[in-house]
């Protein structure tokens, strides 16, 4: 995993090769709660080459452990990738923690909005529903 992070210098790194880092990183996630997470992870089993920008959905994924219930078996943290039509459909959905807000908050997903700004323009389409009880992050990736 940190290999990965910090050697990773490509522009496009293949799907698979971001699902594994973010297993990886759920399943640190995962020692590191005594009382286990409860999550729902599904993915693409294509044989189709999908590549992306390398770090995309780990802000968000992060985001989702740091705020968010982690041992609601009713509310699970719930990662979902599709693909369909060229186009890369990501789903990340928590239960919220009731926390003070932090004054400095919002960075990393505020440098993610921008990357992918950058990086795919209006090839992207990425929604945001935060609520008191719950937030909702979904994101689009035309990748033609």
């Amino acid at each position: 995993m940190l290999r990965y992070a910090l050697y990773e210098k490509e522009k496009l790194v293949p799907l698979t090769k971001e699902i594994d880092y973010i297993r990886d990183f759920i399943l640190i996630q995962n020692y590191r709660q005594k009382d286990g997470v409860q999550l729902q992870f599904d993915f693409p089993e294509t044989d189709e080459a999908i590549f992306i920008a390398p770090f995309i959905f780990i802000t968000f994924i992060e985001n989702a452990f740091k705020h968010g219930v982690l041992n609601d078996p009713d509310f699970p943290i719930r990662i979902e990738f599709t693909y369909t039509d060229n186009k890369l459909h990501f789903n990340c959905r928590n239960k919220n923690r009731k926390q003070k807000k932090d004054a400095q908050g919002g960075l990393g997903l505020d440098n993610t909005k921008r990357r992918l700004e950058l990086i795919y323009g209006d090839k992207q389409q990425l929604k945001i529903d935060q609520k008191d009880s719950s937030f909702n992050v979904e994101l689009t990736l035309d990748l033609k």
